[in-house]
């Protein structure tokens, strides 16, 4: 699972690519592909979801450094730990709405405009997504600890 979002992503960057460079080439040649819009525009969907655990694993996010230079030294022991919780309890309720969202979308029975899919597959991305950051997170506040 080492670089599972970062093999995930390259396949989503690659999918996008082809797609949109399918696009342009149809429309040189005078035809219509509706699918390769859609289709990109929910691979990027994917794309930023999965990012965001790659970004964890990196510690690629905006952090609080301004705050963090000016607390009293005990605080700034505990404040990492503080950070990471507060994003874990984001993770658990995107988490929860997202199953929640992508369930009332499987239960509509919504497909695609342009293609015979289910909507729902697009919409699980978001829980999957936060699932994934939150593993990270565990394995961050793990070593978080072990370094103090």
């Amino acid at each position: 699972m080492k670089d599972f979002e970062n093999s995930i992503s390259a396949i989503f960057l690659i999918g996008i690519l082809i797609t949109i460079l399918l696009q342009v080439f149809v429309r040189v040649v005078d035809i219509s592909l509706g699918f390769t819009e859609e289709l990109s525009r929910y691979l990027m969907i994917w794309l930023t979801f999965i990012g965001i655990s790659a970004a964890i694993k990196v510690d690629g996010h905006l952090g609080t450094t301004f705050i963090y230079k000016y607390l009293p030294k005990r605080i700034k022991a505990v404040y990492p730990y503080f950070q990471i919780i507060c994003f874990m309890l984001l993770c658990v309720i995107m988490i929860i709405l997202g199953f929640n969202h992508a369930f009332s979308q499987f239960s509509s029975g919504r497909t695609w405009t342009s293609v015979d899919l289910p909507l729902w597959i697009i919409h699980v991305a978001i829980p999957l997504g936060f699932l994934f950051s939150l593993f990270r997170l565990f394995q961050k506040l793990r070593t978080e600890g072990s370094k103090n």
